[in-house]
């Protein structure tokens, strides 16, 4: 796992253990000792595993749909932002629809940020989606139909390609852009070739720490809250960590002459208004409950506002 996610674990394993006074034990597997984040999502599920931590939302979209709703382009401004909003109560119905959608076999026991999903490529600079179409870009996506659907509305030709390939499919120009965190593209390799990159902060990605629900039942209660409170505390070292992680991976692009972009709120706009509707339609036909999603951009609205106006009476 990522340096932060090491962090996050053992802060879960020392409180956990600590504040059981030794009634819990935590036997820590490094990924991929027990396989993929889809494959322990079904043994949690099961109950061969007892937990998975930081487990990224792709793992378990499947199985829980509700929350692709996180996925919506453009909800969060900020990493702050998303983390405000995830302290809201919204955070508790995410995670009850999550566990009625897993049959009631897995409980969400905390959310954290994994990434802030921004732009990098060989033509540039980037600063509108006009420009996709302008410079003729081919974009590399996931291989996920949302980001397919996404790219080529905002006006690029797209490729689904696995990660690993990104780096050769750069270098022979099969492909000129990709998106994704900061420190992912600096420690892929890929800013020897990508030479222009735009802040957009288009999607934010989320990890979960979850565990079976039989055996979260089975604790006294005294312990139930032990380990709630534990990966509650992991999700806090992690929160640190992500804008840390992605200042350092910033402070590195010069060392490879990357020119970073920075859209103006104007140009962001212009991001959202298409991606924004695009990502809203395919969560809908996705299974996202109308309801549900229209809640998250409300909660989404009021936190924003709320923090503008904590912000300007600081600076008054």
């Amino acid at each position: 796992p990522l340096p932060f996610y090491r962090e996050s674990v053992t802060a879960f394993t020392e409180y956990v253990e600590r504040a059981s006074n030794g009634r819990i034990e935590v036997n820590t597997f490094t990924f991929p000792e027990l396989g993929s984040d889809t494959e322990i999502v079904d043994m949690i599920s099961f109950g061969e595993i007892d937990m998975g931590t930081g487990l990224a939302e792709g793992a378990f979209s499947s199985m829980m749909p509700s929350v692709q709703a996180i996925s919506l382009p453009f909800v969060f401004n900020s990493p702050m932002h998303f983390n405000a909003v995830m302290d809201t109560d919204f955070q508790f119905k995410l995670a009850e629809k999550m566990r009625e959608e897993s049959d009631n076999t897995i409980r969400p026991l905390s959310f954290m940020l994994s990434s802030q999903r921004n732009i990098y490529s060989t033509k540039g600079p980037i600063r509108t989606p006009q420009d996709l179409e302008d410079l003729d870009i081919t974009m590399r996506t996931r291989n996920v139909p949302m980001a397919l659907e996404l790219w080529q509305q905002l006006g690029a030709e797209t490729i689904a390609l696995p990660a690993a390939e990104r780096y050769e499919a750069l270098e022979t120009g099969m492909i000129h852009t990709t998106d994704g965190g900061a420190m992912s593209a600096l420690e892929a390799g890929l800013l020897e070739i990508q030479n222009h990159a735009t802040m957009t902060g288009h999607i934010y990605s989320f990890a979960s720490y979850l565990i079976n629900e039989d055996m979260f039942q089975s604790l006294p209660d005294d312990l139930k809250t032990v380990v709630h409170d534990g990966a509650q505390l992991a999700a806090t070292v992690d929160n640190g960590y992500i804008p840390l992680s992605d200042y350092q991976a910033l402070e590195q692009f010069a060392d490879y002459d990357v020119e970073v972009v920075f859209p103006t709120e104007e140009e962001l706009q212009q991001w959202k208004d298409i991606a924004f509707p695009v990502g809203k339609e395919f969560l809908l036909d996705a299974g996202v409950g109308e309801e549900f999603l229209n809640e998250l951009i409300d909660v989404s609205n009021e936190v924003s506002e709320e923090m503008n106006e904590q912000r300007l009476r600081r600076i008054e």
